[in-house]
């Protein structure tokens, strides 16, 4: 039951990323059909396992990611389809005991996955800021950005680089005429109509969908379970 599940999710989790990728939006359909297949067997292993612990944590497995799910979309940390990608699979795969893990509840593991994931995006922003544009467009670390407090400039290298304008699904950290940065651009910023001008060199940030990284996070988790684990393992030395 377990691996159909897996197998149902992961799919569904690979057109729920092309959706995304494609038109930053993600059908309902994908997670109503998602949930409406894995149910039945997420049901069966309730009643096969009823006098196992797995019921128990199971349930609070699909509490706590469901809640977390809830207040991360609630305070805008993220959209609705991943809200709705971590309660789908909550309860398509609430609880799971094998691989490396620090606890069973494997929505809560697969989020967070897929965030440390996620830090390959400044990683790499960084890297390209230092030494690929440099030696591509031959400019200054901070260009552009003159005129700004020091720690802006430096979130500014790991958050953004500079692109030629308009550019589709990169929206602008420069405000208010470059004065200040911003670096929670709203959705809609990052789909912008070309002026019909030439091209200017700007700040701007990428905006990769986390749906991606969940995705990646749940694959990592079926494979090997919790990115963390070998970090507490380490410390608990």
């Amino acid at each position: 039951m377990e691996l159909v599940n897996t197998v149902i999710s992961s799919l569904m989790l690979i057109v729920a990323s092309f959706m995304d990728l494609k038109r930053r939006e993600v059908d309902d359909w994908v997670w109503l059909l998602l949930s409406s297949l894995t149910l039945p067997s997420t049901a069966y292993l309730y009643l096969l396992l009823w006098d196992t612990q797995y019921p128990v944590i199971a349930t609070a497995s699909i509490a706590l990611s469901s809640t977390l799910a809830l207040v991360f979309y609630k305070f805008e940390l993220y959209g609705g389809a991943d809200a709705k990608a971590i309660i789908s699979l909550a309860l398509a795969l609430p609880a799971s005991f094998h691989g490396n893990r620090l606890h069973p509840f494997s929505p809560v593991t697969v989020f967070l996955n897929g965030l440390l994931i996620s830090l390959s995006v400044p990683a790499s922003l960084l890297a390209y800021n230092l030494v690929v544009r440099p030696v591509l467009h031959k400019e200054s670390l901070f260009a552009g950005l003159e005129g700004l407090p020091l720690h802006l400039r430096i979130g500014a290298l790991f958050l953004g680089t500079r692109v030629d304008w308009p550019k589709n699904f990169w929206a602008k950290i420069l405000v208010k005429n470059g004065e200040r940065l911003s670096f929670s651009p709203p959705l809609e910023s990052y789909f912008p109509t070309s002026s019909g001008g030439a091209s200017d060199r700007t700040w701007a940030t990428p905006g990769i969908p986390l749906i991606l990284f969940i995705a990646v996070g749940h694959v990592l988790n079926v494979l090997y379970g919790d990115l963390l684990f070998p970090i507490f393992k380490l410390l608990s030395r």
